[in-house]
């Protein structure tokens, strides 16, 4: 058997073939060599005609299709020039000539065949003897000749198709040239099917050129691509449907924006433009007659400004394209671009309403960004839970439903009260329909947005709420305007109205959500008819998304309250109207301060936290914590999809965990306690803000603390009455002490790292109690939870901060518990302790924030100031992975472990179990750190006492979002072997990034505009821990043991030979880590700092009673694992906040100077919602 590859629809398929030719008497009867011993030629064809269907099928066809099945190349077909032949062919482009018609007879009297194809390979450059010239009449005047040598398929016989005029094998011109030209352009063309002619000769003979391109780099007529840095290729296979993506070329204004978009991203700084090949190709058939006729194709290309995420309709009514490629029936079209700094957005398009797949290449160099242009599935504009505010339902229309329908209603009954009440009644006035009504699939899918426990059934006071969410769809609906066939106004009234379906995104965005380009497409297929959507079908594509919405990443834990019997019981307090302080966010600083604010019994207040109590059954074992990222204690953000890390993890995006419930991050984190440097302090109070220094902060770590640390608990840095428990981890591998002492050969001493100093090497200090996980709730809530000043309220998520807008002061704070909208205001002060994330979404949500952001949401401005325009991350990186070939221990896989033995080693507080899987920690200095300060470290190493392989299950490699590409190719091969890994961890990274809304519903996500790695010296960081890693690792304790480096190649680093430099840079661009380390959203600094959002005393800028308390706060990327800062922060907190009640110092601090308040401008849609 023969395998064979040829490249279709953009990956290469294998063909296998036997030997066997099909003969015609004792030849075979198709292609074949003049040579009787070459066949492979004829295998070929046969491979070829088996992908095809037959020999038949190889009739029919282009040039261009084959060269592009054979080479898998970006083919062009182009008119022949002399500047492309002699920018082509010098770079080994394969060039095809084309021979023009003549009529009467198939090859002309040149020797030329007609409309025959003809391969260039080769051109010359020739000065002829002037007196042969005159001789014989020429006139070149021995000029200089430009000659092309060519190839023809066919050889001797017939049908040679060899060219016999001027600079053919015989004729005279050859007789003008010296005798050296003569030998070497003879040398040069020595096969007998290969000839040259002038390149005149050739453009007045030859009608067309198929250039395939089989890298970028030998586009024509581009030299300076040559020089650049490798490519990088972007490939999508998607389809066009009528009435979704279908939209045509630029021309149909109303329907072009639909077409599938995809952006390129040339960032600026860089000398000179980018070259980018923009290739589109049509799907065929391989099974087709002659008949068949390709679809027209083209592309468009708009630069857009860097705000807009999707090219609209207005947006194309207003823009000429930059460029586009006009319609054509060509199976590829291709153009090469070279594009400045900016943004610009690529639409393939078919003629408007033509369904059919196509492929989609783009080659660009590798600064240069390629991505899909596509939308998340959110729920913009939380339009459901505004109706649902008990405080906007009409009592009179309440009375009357009370008063004629059942507590609970079914679908069936709901569709009586619309029909009965949808346009006789004021409160339902505007639904129409009297006779007709919506559809029982329309009031089924209703009845479920108020449904949470999907029974079926409705609280009839939910039913208004459901006809004002009706109502402000209905009114979108009419916005967008008719289809252009006119409103259908059938017998079911307005329930029937149509607008075209391409209209349904623009829809949707003015009913307040989006969707993805495959969840609308599933929309517009449900939905939609003949290119047309109806009210009825809108209203249910809502219903579906706001479902679909809710009801993401759910747990069992969403539906059966176990912390009613499994969790610690905070309490069930009736709310009060009115607290001294009311507190956002029970996560470490939250609780602290919530805990040492209500010491003093006259002092109320109120702790808001939207998840709900810790499980200890669940979330006390410390080797379970990768398991919790997967439960509803976990927001589950995650970063944008990634360019430069995160390469081997599911959609190029790292996960960003951070804990929702009593406790916070310290629910799912992994423990470990590090206070950081003292220069970090030192640095912060440098930068403008007093009590901030080590020495001034020490004391508060010492006061939260109750150590049990074996070698340095007596050191004086250390606390023993605090409510937090930091203890040596009850677990320690023969690797951890190995470890420890190589890191000594190595040169790195044993020290304390929380004493102030770090550069060196210690055992895990972690945030457990005999082996049990010690949260911020256990610690400091749990034996204050009777208090009666101090009132926890769960599940309560808070979507906005009350501010008076006269005198810019915090008076309370809207949340929603239980389906309700309720307030609750505060005496002296709000503050936000919800998180990095969180704080920074509820001040934006709440108008305090850049100007310019807030108002291209529609969000009034209370204050400008820099929320979230800084954030800091901590990347990191898995491995490297090392293998124990003598038998040290039974830690192979976890399924072994999980046995009766350990468990009740766990009771006892010591084994396996009692580890979060990190023994210790080793600080090293890089060449690329940003300080010159010897004594601060910029990378931490991790060691692990297994490696991922450990969890033989799908809990790590969830939690750590690794693909089954990553994981089955790096981490199987070694799952029944003893090993473990570092995790280097970047603390002082050179990267920067943003945090934007990505709308007004407080239930959504922010948008993370952070992109891993921009700065290049972050990764020549973690390689170099990687190394030192390594060199440690190499040291006489590891080599005693039988440890070796895992050599196994990262899956997408292959090309890169193992251990060297490029290689380890692969390898932490692929296997990116992350460490629940974000900082900086809500930036400390003095009024002079323009990233400031709040003084040292963390009250924010320009508006009094409102303060921010927790990690968002630090103004720098500490070295320490943050929930030790996050703990005095909240201990420092509680005495800044006694001292204002004690002085009782509300007044407004401003900034020096404000960011400018700019226009408001519209979002990236132009269909805006009100």
């Amino acid at each position: 058997m023969l395998r064979f590859r040829f490249w279709q629809w953009g990956k290469w398929i294998e063909v296998r073939v036997d030997d066997r030719l099909p003969t015609r008497g004792d030849r075979p009867a198709h292609m074949h060599c003049a040579q009787p011993d070459i066949f492979w030629a004829a295998l070929l064809e046969k491979a070829y005609a088996k992908l095809y269907g037959g020999y038949t099928f190889l009739k029919y066809g282009t040039v261009g299709r084959a060269l592009q099945d054979l080479t898998g190349a970006v083919v062009q077909s182009v008119p022949p020039s002399g500047p492309l032949l002699g920018g082509a062919v010098p770079r080994s482009t394969l060039l095809i000539a084309i021979s023009g018609l003549e009529k009467e007879t198939k090859r002309r009297r040149s020797g030329l065949l007609t409309e025959h194809p003809y391969c260039v390979t080769g051109l010359a450059r020739v000065r002829a003897n002037s007196n042969d010239s005159a001789t014989h009449g020429s006139g070149s005047s021995g000029g200089d000749t430009s000659l092309i040598r060519l190839r023809s398929p066919w050889i001797g016989g017939e049908w040679g198709g060899v060219w016999c005029g001027a600079w053919s094998e015989r004729s005279w011109e050859w007789n003008a040239l010296n005798e050296r030209d003569r030998e070497l352009l003879s040398s040069r063309s020595s096969n007998d099917c290969e000839f040259w002619m002038s390149v005149n000769e050739f453009l007045t003979r030859f009608v067309v050129i198929w250039l395939a391109h089989i890298g970028p780099d030998d586009w024509a007529l581009e030299p300076g691509l040559h020089t650049r840095a490798p490519w990088r290729a972007a490939l999508a296979v998607r389809q066009w449907r009528g009435g979704f993506n279908a939209g045509g070329p630029h021309k149909f204004i109303d329907t072009t924006a639909t077409n599938p978009q995809f952006r390129i991203r040339v960032p600026p700084g860089h000398p000179s433009k980018a070259h980018v090949v923009v290739a589109v190709a049509q799907k065929y058939e391989c099974y087709r007659s002659r008949n068949y006729e390709d679809e027209e194709i083209g592309f468009t290309i708009y630069e857009v400004p860097p705000g807009m995420q999707r090219v609209t309709p207005q947006y194309v009514s207003e823009q000429m394209p930059l460029d586009f490629a006009p319609l054509s029936n060509l199976r590829e079209i291709a153009t090469f671009f070279a594009l400045p700094a900016g943004d610009f957005v690529v639409m393939p398009h078919a003629a408007q309403h033509r369904e059919g797949r196509f492929l989609l290449r783009i080659f660009a160099d590798q600064h240069t960004d390629v991505w899909e242009v596509n939308e998340e599935n959110l729920v913009i504009h939380n339009i459901a839970a505004e109706f649902c505010d008990e405080r906007t339902i009409d009592a009179r229309i309440l009375y009357k439903l009370r008063a004629r329908y059942p507590h609970e209603i079914d679908a069936t009954q709901l569709q009586a009260i619309l029909k009965a009440h949808g346009g006789n009644n004021r409160g339902f006035r505007g639904l129409g329909g009297i006779n007709c009504g919506p559809s029982l699939e329309l009031c089924r899918g209703m009845l479920a947005l108020r449904d949470p426990a999907l029974g079926g059934r409705l609280s009839i006071e939910h039913v208004p709420a459901l006809i004002g969410l009706m109502r402000f769809w209905k009114a979108a609906f009419r916005r967008c305007g008719p289809s252009s066939s006119g409103t259908a106004t059938l017998s079911r009234g307005i329930w029937a109205s149509k607008v075209s379906s391409y209209c349904l995104r623009g829809l949707l965005w003015a009913g307040g959500a989006t969707a993805s380009n495959k969840v609308l497409e599933a929309l517009v297929s449900r939905f939609t008819r003949n290119r047309q959507i109806t009210l009825e079908g809108y209203l249910l594509s809502m219903a579906r998304l706001h479902l679909a919405h809710d009801n993401s990443n759910l747990t069992i834990g969403n539906f059966i309250d176990f912390t009613q019997l499994l969790g610690i019981d905070y309490g069930r307090p009736t709310l009060r109207r009115r607290y001294d302080y009311v507190i956002v966010g029970a996560g470490p600083a939250g609780s602290v301060l919530a805990a040492r604010l209500t010491e003093d019994p006259a002092v109320t207040v109120l702790l808001l936290e939207a998840g709900r109590a810790e499980i200890p059954l669940v979330s006390d074992v410390p080797l379970a914590a990768p398991n919790l990222q997967s439960t509803d204690y976990n927001f589950a953000y995650e970063s944008e999809p990634q360019t430069r890390g995160c390469l081997g993890l599911w959609d190029r995006k790292c996960s960003w965990p951070h804990g929702r419930g009593i406790g916070g991050s310290s629910i799912i984190n992994y423990m470990i306690y590090t206070r950081g440097n003292r220069r970090d302090y030192d640095a912060w109070a440098a930068a403008g803000n007093p009590g901030w220094s080590w020495d001034e902060m020490l004391p508060y770590h010492i006061r939260s603390e109750r150590a049990n640390v074996r070698d340095f608990d007596r050191n004086g840095f250390h606390g023993r009455s605090g409510p937090l428990s930091v203890e040596d981890c009850p677990f320690r591998s023969k690797i951890a002490t190995t470890f420890v002492e190589s890191a000594q050969r190595a040169g790195y001493p044993y020290l304390d790292y929380n004493a102030g100093d770090q550069l060196g090497v210690s055992f895990l200090q972690a945030n457990t109690l005999q082996g049990r996980r010690v949260t911020s709730g256990n610690a400091y809530l749990y034996p204050a939870r009777k208090r009666p000043n101090l009132h926890i309220l769960t599940s309560a998520w808070v979507t906005r901060v009350l501010i008076n807008k006269a005198n810019k002061e915090a008076t309370g704070v809207v949340f929603v518990r239980d389906g309700k909208t309720q307030s609750v205001t505060a005496r002296k002060e709000v503050i936000l302790s919800a998180g990095a994330f969180e704080s920074a979404k509820l001040l934006m949500l709440s108008g305090v924030g850049p100007a310019d952001h807030l108002a291209s949401f529609r969000i009034p401005v209370v204050q400008n100031l820099p929320v979230g325009e800084l954030l800091y991350e901590h990347p990191g990186v898995f491995g490297p992975v090392f293998i124990v070939r003598q038998p040290i221990d039974n830690y192979v896989s976890l399924d072994e472990n999980i046995n009766f033995s350990n468990i009740v080693q766990y009771l006892k507080g010591r084994g396996v179990f009692t580890t979060n899987s990190v023994e210790s920690l080793m600080y090293v200095k890089s060449p690329v750190a940003e300080s010159p300060d010897p004594g601060l470290p910029d990378v931490e190493i991790m060691q692990a006492f297994s490696s991922i392989d450990f969890d033989t299950g799908t809990g790590t490699p969830r939690a750590f979002r690794l693909t089954n590409a990553t994981y089955d190719g790096y981490f199987r091969p070694i799952m029944n072997l003893r090993s473990f890994q570092y995790l280097p961890m970047l603390m002082k990274p050179y990267t920067k990034g943003k945090l934007r809304l990505r709308s007004t519903n407080p239930f959504n996500h922010p948008l993370f505009q952070y992109r891993y790695f921009e700065d290049d010296r972050d990764i020549e960081a973690l390689v170099y821990g990687m190394q030192e890693a390594i060199r440690v690792t190499s040291q006489e304790p590891f080599r005693r043991l039988g440890v070796e480096l895992y050599r196994k190649q990262v899956p997408g680093c292959e090309q890169h030979p193992f251990g060297t430099h490029q290689y380890w840079r692969c390898h932490v661009m692929t296997l990116t880590a992350t460490f629940h380390h974000q900082v900086a959203t809500c930036k400390m600094g003095p009024p002079s700092d323009p990233e400031a959002v709040v003084d040292h005393e963390l009250r924010v800028y320009g508006v009094r009673r409102l303060r921010v308390v927790d990690i968002g706060v630090v103004p720098f990327p500490p070295t320490a694992h943050t929930a030790a800062v996050a703990f005095v922060i909240g201990e420092k907190a509680a005495d800044l906040v006694r001292d204002a009640a004690r002085k009782e110092d509300y007044r407004v601090r401003e900034k020096h100077s404000s960011l400018p308040v700019q226009s408001a401008r519209w979002s990236p849609f132009e269909w805006p919602f009100k």
